[in-house]
């Protein structure tokens, strides 16, 4: 698993050995629900997502690694619900991660090295790798350094420059909602004693398009979702935040779903202005 790969808590032992744990094992682990409860992450379209320590989650699937790596380890092992339900209960409390300690923000990582897919989504659901974010630059963005960055995101290979487009893309949007705020002057939310968030500039400018009849709710609703998503780069309250955490690592996938959910808004809002 990448995460295991990348992470320096797992011993060079079980390191240098991953290329030989059957994934089939580990993905009968990771898809009963009562594993990823006791590891503390849920696993989405090959993502892994987790609000726990990822210090505490490594600890937990790299005893899953060495045992799948022992010879005397076999499917028997965990083929039913039970078994595995028994054989997370046999963990020592060295190797069990504690979930009650949580990481400072929501992070994900991916399951596996990619592959084919590595630029774009699965093979099933595109017929060749996206290699950028934004396959069409459809939108005129008439700020000058905004259409700067919305040609650079038309351009970066996503896979090569994941965190690049990452940080590009929620300047992208935060920056557009100001452009919005500042010509229609929408009411936005906020608690006094607070920064006002992205999350309360995207509901103002929702509300707002909506209002105007700008968007529909129906265009609306993917970018309502992606700011009430934990785990969705928009849902991070400031972009300090967002590029200070060194949990959160995105991938090529989660952000083209990303803007895949929220381009029609985007262009319906750059439309209007």
């Amino acid at each position: 698993m990448r995460i295991l790969e990348q992470s320096s808590d797992v011993p060079n032992e079980i390191k240098s050995r991953l290329s030989e744990v059957k994934t089939t094992n580990m993905g009968r682990l990771v898809s009963d629900p009562e594993v990823r409860s006791f590891l503390g992450i849920e696993v989405e379209g090959g993502i892994i997502k987790s609000t726990t320590s990822q210090k505490e989650v490594v600890k937990g699937l790299t005893q899953i690694a060495r045992d799948l790596l022992d010879p005397k380890f076999t499917v028997r092992d965990i083929d039913s619900k039970e078994d595995r339900k028994n054989y997370i209960a046999k963990f020592s409390k060295t190797s069990k991660p504690d979930t009650s300690k949580k990481a400072t923000m929501p992070w994900q990582a991916q399951t596996t090295t990619p592959k084919s897919t590595a630029c774009g989504r699965s093979a099933g659901r595109r017929s060749s790798p996206q290699k950028t974010l934004i396959k069409k630059g459809n939108i005129s963005v008439s700020n000058k350094r905004l259409a700067n960055i919305y040609s650079e995101l038309c351009k970066l290979d996503i896979s090569k420059f994941t965190n690049a487009v990452s940080v590009l893309l929620r300047v992208f949007v935060e920056l557009s909602c100001d452009c919005y705020i500042d010509k229609y002057k929408p009411t936005v939310t906020s608690n006094p004693k607070t920064p006002i968030y992205l999350r309360n500039k995207i509901n103002a400018v929702v509300t707002d398009m909506v209002n105007r009849k700008f968007a529909d709710n129906t265009i609306c609703k993917g970018i309502r979702t992606s700011v009430q998503d934990k785990h969705n780069i928009l849902s991070i309250d400031t972009l300090h935040a967002y590029i200070h955490n060194r949990y959160y690592s995105p991938t090529p996938q989660s952000l083209i779903a990303a803007w895949d959910n929220i381009e029609e808004f985007m262009k319906r809002m750059w439309e209007s202005m």
